[in-house]
């Protein structure tokens, strides 16, 4: 870990042993602290990216073994060693010398991860991947034919009265960007390849490889691992053929994936500035519309039964949260009263982020907590009231303590808006108006 860099002596004993969990910064004791912080130090970072070439996050927390004996720390990760001394300046400059009498600046590696679960080694195994007849919000999701990009299904928003499922622009893997329609299917692709249906698939292909002509059309036409998902419908004389059918058969059945429908509309992974941030920063835009094409019998019953109760708001600090993901299955998490600076390369955008609760286990956050590889798309909702806050996005994996990063429903709404030309953007209605499908309209 990397050492902790001082803007005043603070005695690191008041941390307890080790670093200690992070805390939110109090809205009261912090008062001051937040304000100069929200007004000051993030928009000068914000407004001039150019300056702190290898910045890749800001975040503002207290840390310690306990929240009374936490101290406010500011954690900087930098991919420029040379620049420690710079932001150490320039960070400590805004505060006057009360404030930096008992703050603290921690440089730390991390890493700004989109959470997409690509095929990447695993950080902990999927809690959330069955095939679910009506699919709700932290189902699995994944291009069709496609095994490396997996990402969750967020929930359901009515656009003009038409719903659409709600999930990320990034699910989309950039060589596809420019090959429309893109369908989407439920549960991934991806779920099935550790399973002894997929092994057997993929064994009995090297003794289609050796055997006849048509078997060996079988096996060049499979050597891509999304042709897996295509089944072979001709009939063959081989008995070799014939079992490669059967058991392709016997993975569909034992993982079933179904096709839901197409994105029709993308963020194009962009950023706006914020209506709930009255316009003053900008905020990360990564969402993704998909039609539903193909209407399962009573999914309309199932959306309003899945979507009662839900609300959207403004984002409320310390609110304690769920989240559903398709890695992480339904966790538990708190909303930090400090905002956070990401990079995208040339801007910075101001991020709402949650972290774990501090009663809870590091290592059960890091290997499995909300924001882990695959939850991209999970809807950020209220523990006790169930107002809908916004949507995860990606992972800072501070070495200290990985927090998740997650969009504002109101800024993500205006965006659907502002490139869709949309009038109505909701949560689909509970009784009266019908929700109409693609299918619907054709």
């Amino acid at each position: 870990m990397s050492p902790i860099s001082l803007i005043t002596l603070v005695p690191l004993q008041s941390l307890g042993d080790g670093n200690g969990s992070l805390f939110p910064a109090h809205p009261l004791k912090n008062a001051k602290l937040l304000e100069v912080w929200h007004n000051t130090v993030l928009p000068s970072f914000a407004s001039t990216p150019h300056r702190y070439e290898g910045l890749t996050s800001m975040h503002l927390f207290r840390q310690g073994r306990t929240e009374e004996e936490s101290v406010p720390t500011i954690f900087v990760s930098t991919k420029n060693e040379t620049s420690k001394k710079v932001l150490r300046e320039t960070i400590s400059a805004f505060f006057d010398p009360t404030l930096k009498s008992n703050l603290r600046i921690s440089f730390e590696q991390s890493s700004l991860r989109r959470s997409l679960n690509s095929q990447l080694p695993p950080i902990c195994k999927p809690r959330n991947t069955s095939f679910q007849v009506y699919p709700s919000g932290g189902a699995s999701i994944g291009i069709q034919h496609r095994v490396d990009s997996t990402a969750t299904l967020g929930g359901y928003l009515t656009i003009d009265g038409r719903t659409h499922i709600l999930t990320v622009d990034h699910i989309v893997p950039g060589d596809m960007v420019t090959t429309p329609p893109i369908s989407i299917t439920h549960a991934s692709e991806q779920e099935s390849q550790e399973t002894v249906q997929w092994a057997n698939v993929k064994n009995h292909l090297k003794v289609l490889k050796d055997c006849c002509w048509s078997c060996r059309g079988l096996w060049e036409s499979h050597c891509n691992d999304a042709d897996f998902y295509k089944p072979v419908t001709r009939e063959y004389r081989c008995s070799k053929a014939r079992e490669f059918q059967r058991l392709k058969r016997a993975l569909f059945d034992t993982h079933p994936c179904q096709t839901l429908g197409s994105i029709r509309d993308r963020s194009q992974t962009s950023s706006r500035p914020s209506v709930q941030g009255g316009g003053q920063y900008m905020v990360e835009m990564d969402w993704a519309l998909v039609t539903i094409e193909q209407w399962p019998h009573h999914l309309d019953a199932h959306i309003r039964r899945s979507t009662k109760g839900l609300y959207f708001s403004k984002i409320i600090p310390e609110a304690r949260v769920k989240a559903t993901g398709r890695t992480s299955g339904t966790q538990i998490g708190l909303i930090n009263t400090a905002m956070s600076i990401a990079s995208h390369g040339i801007r910075f955008t101001q991020e709402w982020s949650l972290f774990k609760d501090p009663q809870a286990s590091l290592q059960d956050w890091i290997e499995g907590g909300i924001g882990v590889d695959g939850d991209s798309g999970a809807w950020i909702i209220d523990q006790d009231t169930n107002a809908l806050y916004g949507m995860a996005w990606a992972r800072d994996r501070i070495e200290t303590e990985p927090i998740c990063l997650f969009s504002p429903i109101e800024d993500i709404v205006a965006d659907i808006k502002e490139i869709t030309g949309a009038e109505v953007v909701c949560l689909p209605p509970l009784e009266g108006m019908p929700i109409v499908s693609e299918e619907d309209d054709q």
